[in-house]
């Protein structure tokens, strides 16, 4: 028994043995830090000299760098061409996450920076850039001066990662339209605002020399619309009201950015629904006409998890709702009698 006991345990410490060396030799073949770099740059600029202009360095250890990092990774990253070089499929994979590895490097530099300055709390928050107007801004000035000791930190996300984040926890809360119609339990929503949907026309389009539009007219055209994978709630928002009016949009171009959709109204692809924060980005080659409906409005929410309530986030709450006590749904009674007239 003394015997058996003694070989089973020689048995376990050479596997841990082997374990250690195996990772030992992982960490070994890690790529490092400059190495990310070297290959982040090579791969934006599309050229050797460019990039080692770039990181103020020469070609040859660039080189070095690259071969290096193919090595470690066993795979081909780069294919070399006579004057340039471009991404394999490996290398595209790797880029995004390479970025992504910087990216939050640089995040945890600054937070450190700011916390040495006297910021002790942290409160990280998504939101949609197509959502950004005035009554954010001075939301985020109000909390900033209330609370001049958190740091907050913003990320540009679709609704539907803002709310994976949050239920992963690596998101405290996020800012996004409507709330989903299917979402967590754990979920909770404070709709903070609303504005209305205006219809988007190319300049020279015949309905735009109308003031107010209905819906039914616009049963006819081509829609161009922000991607329902980018905005669900804004879509479903769409949807909803063109079925009310008894059709559905003939939708013939999407883009996940609401920039490229007004882009694609002013070349006279077709018409596109947005907010009134976007109208704010352009001036030429399209105009906005609201619609004679109170329904045709968005809710701009904050989500959370209800079981993570900081004292940054319930101070961030208390903004919103005191900004929503004093910006109360638009009336568009005068629009629906200006539209009948």
């Amino acid at each position: 028994m003394v015997f058996l006991s003694a070989f089973y345990f020689i048995e376990l410490v050479a596997k841990l043995l082997l374990l250690t060396r195996d990772c030992c030799l992982y960490c070994m073949n890690r790529p490092s830090l400059w190495e990310l770099e070297c290959f982040v740059a090579v791969a934006e600029e599309l050229h050797f000299s460019n990039a080692a202009k770039r990181l103020h360095i020469s070609q040859s250890p660039l080189s070095r760098q690259i071969q290096a990092l193919e090595t470690k990774l066993g795979v081909q990253l780069l294919r070399r061409k006579t004057r340039t070089v471009e991404l394999t499929l490996p290398g595209k994979v790797f880029l995004d996450d390479a970025r992504e590895i910087l990216h939050h490097l640089d995040r945890a530099s600054f937070a450190a920076h700011r916390s040495g300055g006297g910021e002790i709390e942290r409160l990280r928050l998504g939101f949609l850039s197509s959502l950004l107007g005035p009554d954010l801004i001075q939301v985020l000035r109000s909390f900033r001066d209330e609370r001049p000791t958190c740091q907050v930190e913003l990320l540009d996300l679709p609704a539907a990662d803002q709310l994976w984040r949050i239920e992963n926890g690596t998101l405290d809360g996020g800012l996004i339209g409507g709330a989903p119609a299917k979402h967590s339990s754990d979920l909770k929503f404070l709709v903070w605002k609303t504005e209305r949907y205006m219809v988007g026309l190319p300049e020279r389009h015949p309905l735009s020399v109308k003031m107010v539009l209905s819906l039914q007219e616009l049963r006819n055209e081509r829609w161009v619309l922000t991607s329902r994978a980018t905005a669900p709630a804004f879509r479903h928002r769409i949807d909803e009201l063109c079925t009310a009016a008894g059709f559905r949009p003939r939708i013939v171009l999407e883009s996940d950015r609401s920039q490229a959709v007004l882009a694609m109204v002013a070349a006279e692809n077709g018409i596109g629904m947005f907010t009134e924060t976007i109208t704010r980005l352009i001036d030429r080659g399209v105009v906005f006409r609201p619609l004679n409906t109170r329904k045709a409005v968005l809710q701009h929410t904050l989500v959370w998890q209800a079981d993570k309530n900081s004292e940054a986030l319930l101070a961030f709450q208390k903004i919103l709702r005191h900004q929503a006590d004093h910006k109360p749904i638009r009336d568009v009674s005068l629009l629906n009698s200006a539209c009948d007239q």
